[in-house]
C-alpha cells in the first residue's frame, strides 16, 4: 500500500465528552437537529470519558495505490481520539493534537470497514507522520492498533458504534 497524496480541508475543533461537557454538548447538538449517543453508549460516569466530538466539519482526501478516498466528518462525529492500550500510555499522549485527524479517519475506517484492517492501520500511521508526529512515535501508536487487541476492536466497533458514529461520517472512493 502506498499513500500518494494527502490533503485536508478544514480544521477540526473537538471537545471531550465527559461529566462536565456532555449535557451542554448534547443540548447544542439537539438544537441543531443532531443527535449524539447517550451516556450509557459512551460509558460516561465519574471517570473521564475517552470520547471526543467534532464541533466543526473537516475532510480528508487520500490517494492510495492510484485510487482516491474521501472522508468527510460533520459536526457531531463522536470518536475515541487516540485511545491506546494502557501498556503504551507511558509514551503516548492520547490527546496529542497531531492525532486528531488521523484518529478520526482510523476510527471511521474501523467502524465502517470500508478499508480492511491492515490498510486502516497503515493509513493511520501514515497520517500521523504527515501530521508532524515523529516516525518512531507513529510506529508506537501503530503497534497499539495493529495488535491482537486492535484486531478484536476492529471486529467489535462496527457492532457497537455504527448506528451512531456513521451518521456524521461519509466515505467515498474511486
Amino acid at each position: 500500500m502506498k499513500i500518494e497524496n494527502i490533503s485536508i480541508v478544514g480544521t477540526p475543533d473537538i471537545r471531550p465528552l465527559n461529566q462536565m461537557t456532555y449535557t451542554i454538548t448534547k443540548a447544542e447538538m439537539e438544537s441543531e437537529g443532531r443527535s449524539i449517543p447517550n451516556r450509557e453508549e459512551l460509558e460516561i460516569d465519574e471517570k473521564e470519558s475517552l470520547y471526543w466530538i467534532t464541533l466543526s466539519k473537516f475532510e480528508v482526501h487520500l490517494t492510495i495505490d492510484g485510487k482516491w478516498k474521501h472522508f468527510s466528518f460533520d459536526r457531531g462525529f463522536v470518536y475515541d481520539l487516540m485511545s491506546c492500550p494502557k501498556i503504551i500510555r507511558w509514551v503516548a499522549d492520547e490527546s496529542d493534537q497531531r492525532g486528531i485527524i488521523p484518529a478520526a479517519v482510523h476510527d471511521a475506517m474501523f467502524t465502517s470497514h470500508f478499508l480492511d484492517y491492515h490498510t486502516s492501520n497503515e493509513v493511520f500511521r501514515s497520517l500521523l507522520v504527515y501530521s508532524g508526529m515523529p516516525k518512531w512515535l507513529a510506529r508506537i501508536y501503530w503497534l497499539g492498533v495493529a495488535s491482537p487487541v486492535g484486531q478484536i476492536m476492529y471486529n467489535k466497533k462496527t457492532i457497537k458504534r455504527a448506528n451512531w458514529q456513521l451518521k456524521a461520517f461519509v466515505f467515498e472512493k474511486e
